[in-house]
């Protein structure tokens, strides 16, 4: 049966809100140094990133299925967040479920080709480019990596499993081993590592050179990392704790890995001309759709006064 068609447009006008360039001392006038191990922080990247993506993969051997499912039930406060907050009918956790894929991607989106590419590409500062690029692979891969491992050696079981038994056709029951592997939450972890990138580009290294687009940048991709690992809890994919953990670990991996690679920026001093007052503004766009014969797509739109 034609699951219900569910289309999600949003558009993060705040995720690169307006910048101004008035004067040589602005963001525009600064460039990016190449660090001296540049070069090996991008090989380790590439490398990170694919083994992350490889574990990600990963088929489980009989031995490891053997210990999923040993771990069930909730710790804590789980059983009673999940009894207050959790969709009651299997359409609406189906829903939750897209809806935080969707999320997921945006927040993916802002870090990856925003923050990370384009906004440094227009500044005219490819050298952050590359450097925050690569930082952000090292950081996805950490996440990816660890949070996979964990995931196998946990084995815990996803909340809706229980019902399994009434209703082995429910979605998620014929999944195999991914019912097994609620902790911890990957989705929440890997959007918290890219709002914890988005944050550290900009709290950190001033990415648009003004404090209070800086920190609603950050503030967004924050609050759009909290609805993905909610929509999780409401979707009865994973517990409470399996969102904190992901949050937590996710977000520290973020904003801690391009402070280590991803230099301050120095003044330009050669060649630099007054820059004309220019406004502009980036808006990530993303649809998804849970039919056969639609995809997701992922596109932005750029505007402003030049």
């Amino acid at each position: 049966m034609r699951r219900r068609l569910v289309l999600v447009s949003l558009a993060v006008v705040g995720v690169a809100l307006s910048h101004r360039v008035a004067s040589a001392q602005s963001v525009d006038a600064r460039r990016t140094p190449v660090v001296p191990y540049a070069g090996s922080a991008l090989t380790g990247s590439l490398v990170t990133l694919g083994s992350g993506v490889r574990l990600f993969l990963f088929t489980p051997t009989i031995e490891q299925r053997m210990v999923a499912g040993t771990w069930r039930g909730g710790v804590l406060l789980d059983e009673p967040f999940r009894g207050a907050f959790r969709l009651r009918g299997v359409d609406a956790q189906e829903i939750a479920r897209v809806i935080s894929d969707v999320s997921l991607m945006v927040t993916v989106f802002q870090a990856a080709a925003i923050d990370a590419t384009l906004v440094p590409l227009v500044q005219g500062d490819p050298d952050l480019a590359w450097q925050a690029s690569a930082a952000y692979a090292l950081a996805l891969g950490l996440t990816l990596s660890v949070g996979q491992v964990i995931k196998l050696g946990a084995g815990r079981a996803r909340p809706y499993s229980r019902e399994c038994t009434e209703d082995p056709s429910r979605p998620g029951c014929t999944d195999g081993q991914d019912t097994y592997q609620s902790f911890y939450s990957l989705h929440t972890g890997v959007a918290f590592t890219s709002a914890g990138f988005s944050c550290a580009m900009h709290a950190s290294r001033g990415l648009y050179g003004d404090a209070a687009a800086d920190g609603a940048s950050c503030a967004v991709s924050v609050a759009m990392a909290a609805t993905t690992g909610m929509l999780r809890v409401l979707s009865d994919r994973h517990y409470l704790s399996d969102v904190l953990v992901g949050a937590l670990t996710g977000f520290l991996v973020g904003y801690l890995v391009p402070l280590a690679i991803v230099p301050e920026r120095g003044e330009q001093h050669a060649g630099h001309r007054e820059a004309p007052d220019v406004t502009w503004a980036v808006a990530p766009l993303l649809s998804t759709s849970t039919s056969s014969t639609s995809g997701q797509t992922v596109g932005a739109s750029v505007f402003g006064t030049f």
